[in-house]
Order: C-alpha cells, then structure tokens, then sequence
C-alpha cells in the first residue's frame, strides 16, 4: 500500500483532468478541517499551483462542538495555511443553537453553516471554486445511509463530483479513505484526529466501524470503487429523470403564481410513478426554493388518493394539500383567527376582502338576476348585532337546501376546499351565534328569503383581488 500511495498525486491529477474539475488559473477556496483527507487534499493542490497556475485560499470553519479540540483545530490549520503561504478565512458557528432554531439534527446544521460560510467567502474573494476532501469511503457511507433510511434516485447517486455548477468540486472523491492515510503517513504530513469519529454515536460510525470491515473482508474489498461506479449511473438517472420532469411540468401544472402551483391529478396520473416524484419535487424546488427529500416527495405522492382537503407539510411556511382536480402547493394559512362586529353599510374588511350589508324592504326589492352576492331574511338573521369570524372547529350550520345540520369542517371537503385555503371563507353569525353565510359558498337554510319575508338583508363578500 506504501507503494500506492506515492502514485495518488498521478492519479489526482488524471481524475481532475478527466473530470474537468479545475481550470488554468482557477482560484480556490480549499476547506480543511484539520483532519487527514482535507490536510491530503491541500498538500495535492499546493503541489500543482504553478502547474495549473492555481490560487489557494485554507478556509476553516469552527463547529465549536468539541471545546478546547475544536479551537486547536483552528489554530492547527492557521498554522498550515501560514506554512504554505496561502491566506487564511476562519468562522465560529453556533451549530446546537442553529440545530434547534431550524429543527434539524447537528449534522445537517453544521453542514449547512459550513458551506453557507465556504460560498460566501468564495463570493466575496471572489474566488471561482470551493474544494472538499470527501472521499470514496464517504460516498460509501453515505450510499448506504440514504438506502438504509430510504432514499430515491438522488440519494442513491452519492456524493457528486461537483455541484452548483462546478462551483465546489471533490477532488479526492477517487481515493478511499486508507489511501490517502497512506499517502500521508509517507509524506509524514501531520493532521488533526476528530475524536468524535472514534464514537459510535452516529450512524455513519457504525458502518464505517463495523459494516464497511465485514463487507471489505467476506463480500467486496474494493467496495469504495464499485459504489462510485453504481452512484454515477444513478446520477446520470437522476439528471435524466430532473430533466423531464423539468421539460414536461408545464404540461401538468394548471395553475401558477408566486404564492402558489397547482398540478392536475389526471395529467399525473398518466406518467410513470418515478416522473411523477420528480415533477412534483420540481414544482416544489421552483416555488419555494427548496427540493423535497424522499420521504416529503412520498408524502406529496399519497395525496393522489387523499381525500379532498387533506395536507402535507413542506418546512414552515408551505404544504401542499388536495382538491378535486389538483395538487396544490402553496403557502401554509397564516393564524387569521378573527371576530368583529358590523353595521349596516359599514364596509368590514376581512381574510382578504370586503364584507358589506345593507337592508331593503321586501315590497321595494327586486333581486337581479346575476346577484354579486346574497339575499337572507333580516327579520329571522336580525338587523344588527351580526358578527364576521373567521371559521372555528365544531362549527355546524344548515346549508341551504338540505334540512339538517351539517360540520362547516365536511361542508368545506365536500366543496373541495383544502385545509390551507379555509381561512378565505369567513362565517357571518346573528347575535345568537347562528350561522347566516359562509361567505362566497352558501347561506343558512333556516334563513332564507320565503313568502312571509318582509325585510331583506343584501349581503356581499367581495375579495380584493376581483
């Protein structure tokens, strides 16, 4: 293996030049933890600056989760960057803090902190690319982990060569993790040892500390190799699948705004499952900026056969939920719990729009035939002391033709209103308390205008966006 490793920068350099990972005179932002594959991965590129005419820049980010190790860390890859002449970017972050503020685990934050911190530093120095020091045995695991948790076509394609549009490439993404320990132990390059990895507190630590050895040994030693050969095809896969998802959105997509997508469930159902998973991570991707994982995309997959109304979480401000016809994605409803008073031809503005009521004699009214809104009993709904509320649960009234009472929650899937769009429909009560209008969709059976009427009540729900 001593033999090999001396053979790692050739090999480095044929898997960037194949790869077209870097360009002459491309400037990089290199990130080092400290540990051996980042420390590796600098000793490789500082070796090919006047080669490549490469500009290099050591950037360190501190997890701060491992006290007085993490700051030595630090200080160690100052001192490297020093040692090689290259300028050096250092951040502290708060990960536990992010972790809990997002509702992510500490890994996902860190991660997220970590590569916010590389692409800002790249953008402000303006430097070309970022470079990590992920390797085969990383893109093992992390195969794995995605099949063993669940995962689709992109999990499965493992960690990419670069992303973002070459922006942040893995050079070392070829060599296994004993290669390049090899290599450095030849080279007698010192490194950092993250006493973390030693644990099995995580999930990626069991199967590098007791899987990966078991499959080494009695099933595929050269296991790294064969799962970066499998995870490429899986990644041509998963662009080919992105791309006709993206080529044949708009011929399934219904609706779209800035605040909202809908997706016609009979187009859908006419494509294979796996087109249908990416359309609707790509409808997902393209309103809200974020790309649904495997389990979100399952989640949006069921509400095909959903009922009417029912509703899927997408982070915090969005969800996706059914109607009739469609799957639609949009902003969750703000809490619009309100309750006000009106009077008589006093506008009430309201969920959106406009609410007005007037009164008319009987004898002197004549509906039209296009009524803009409704026409009740005022004697039975009372002239004044009537309330415009946003809708509650236990809410009952008598829609109108039907001689019972019925859940305004029931009425509201019958109707094929999803869960999100609710708070639009404001209830007008009488001072009792009774349901007269639900505005916009239907008037209180028991309150309707019948022979007897002597005075009508002309009510008008009227959105600001009609």
């Amino acid at each position: 293996m001593m033999a090999a490793s001396l053979t790692l920068p050739a090999r480095f350099r044929e898997f960037v030049r194949i790869r077209s990972l870097i360009t002459n005179g491309d400037r990089l932002v290199v990130a080092v933890s400290g540990g051996v594959d980042s420390v590796v991965l600098l000793h490789l590129l500082a070796g090919e600056r006047t080669r490549w005419e490469l500009e290099l820049l050591v950037a360190h980010f501190n997890h701060q989760l491992r006290g007085d190790e993490s700051d030595a860390d630090e200080a160690f890859v100052r001192r490297l960057a020093v040692s090689y002449g290259m300028p050096f970017e250092a951040r502290r972050g708060h990960v536990e803090t992010f972790a809990a503020s997002r509702g992510i685990g500490i890994e996902e934050a860190g991660r997220s902190l970590r590569y916010s911190f590389l692409e800002e530093t790249r953008r402000t120095r303006k430097f070309t690319r970022i470079a990590t020091g992920h390797n085969a045995d990383d893109n093992v695991e992390t195969v794995l982990l995605n099949l063993f948790r669940g995962s689709g076509v992109r999990g499965l394609a493992g960690i990419p060569v670069s992303r973002n549009d070459g922006r942040i490439i893995r050079p070392l993404l070829f060599a296994s993790r004993e290669e390049i320990a090899s290599f450095a132990a030849a080279c007698r390059l010192e490194h950092r040892e993250d006493s973390s990895n030693a644990a099995d507190a995580h999930a990626r630590n069991i199967l590098r500390h007791h899987v990966l050895p078991v499959v080494r040994s009695k099933v595929q030693p050269d296991v790294a190799r064969t799962v970066l050969r499998t995870s490429a095809l899986f990644r041509e896969l998963d662009a080919f699948v992105t791309l006709a998802a993206r080529t044949g959105l708009d011929q399934v997509v219904t609706r779209r705004t800035g605040e909202e997508v809908q997706l016609s469930l009979s187009l859908l159902s006419k494509l294979p499952e796996a087109i249908q998973s990416a359309l609707l991570a790509e409808a997902v991707a393209l309103l809200t900026g974020m790309r649904p994982g495997f389990r979100q995309t399952e989640r949006l997959l069921r509400l095909r056969t959903a009922r009417v109304g029912a509703a899927a979480g997408l982070g915090k401000e969005w969800q996706a939920s059914r109607t009739h016809d469609a799957l639609r994605i949009g902003r969750r409803p703000l809490d619009a719990t309100f309750c006000c008073a009106v009077t008589q031809d006093t506008p009430c503005a309201a969920a959106g729009g406009i609410f007005t009521y007037g009164v008319a004699d009987r004898a002197l009214f004549d509906a039209p035939s296009r009524p803009t809104g409704e026409y009740v009993d005022a004697d039975r709904t009372g002239q004044s002391g009537l309330v415009l509320r946003s809708w509650r649960r236990g809410d009952r009234f008598v829609p109108l033709g039907m001689g019972q009472q019925k859940k305004l929650s029931d009425f509201f899937v019958d109707a094929g209103i999803p869960a999100c769009e609710k708070h639009r429909y404001p209830v007008l009560t009488s001072a009792s308390g009774e349901i007269i209008w639900v505005c916009g969709l239907r008037i209180d059976d028991r309150f309707k205008i019948t022979e007897s009427t002597r005075h009508v009540l002309r009510l008008q729900f009227q959105r600001r966006a009609e």
